[in-house]
């Protein structure tokens, strides 16, 4: 991977990182947490570039002296901008990408992570799993509270029935 290559200028591997945390904003999710493992290792690989997860926040947009129209990795301007794209997406709704994206926050790792790749169905199967409980569990969690509730029900009508004459 030429990405592992030493002799690439910073300015190329900080404007890369920068164009791949812009896109992230309106990506999938099926590509944000692998996007975010690949700065993450790019940031390993090249920790003199580590300078853009350190540097304070642009107050707005306008401020941050990135130019995502400019061609030329060299004239962009993300050596002297910051990657808080990613520091935003720590307030994402999906607690995975939420989580990946906590790397600016901590110490720059010594060694690669793991970038895995999922589709959009199996995220969506893993969110409903969690939401709901795998297929067989939640079918016996629904026939046992549907025992309980007949069970009530049938208490409640014995009550009024019998007793609640007598009374």
């Amino acid at each position: 991977m030429p990405w592992g290559n030493k002799h690439i200028p910073s300015y190329v591997v900080a404007g890369f990182a920068k164009r791949l945390s812009r896109i992230l904003l309106l990506a999938p999710l099926d590509a944000q947490e692998p996007v975010l493992g690949l700065i993450r290792n790019l940031l390993t690989r090249h920790p003199n570039v580590s300078t853009l997860i350190h540097r304070e926040v642009p107050e707005t947009l306008p401020s941050d002296p990135y130019n995502e129209s400019e061609q030329k990795l060299s004239e962009c301007g993300a050596v002297h901008s910051s990657l808080w794209e990613i520091k935003s997406l720590q307030r994402h709704w999906h607690l995975n990408v939420a989580k990946r994206a906590n790397f600016v926050d901590k110490k720059l790792q010594q060694m690669e992570s793991f970038v895995r790749f999922r589709c959009q169905d199996e995220l969506f199967s893993n969110m409903m799993a969690r939401a709901f409980g795998t297929g067989e569990e939640n079918l016996e969690e629904k026939y046992s509270r549907a025992q309980v509730i007949i069970i009530i029900t049938a208490l409640y009508s014995f009550y009024f029935i019998y007793i609640g004459d007598k009374m």
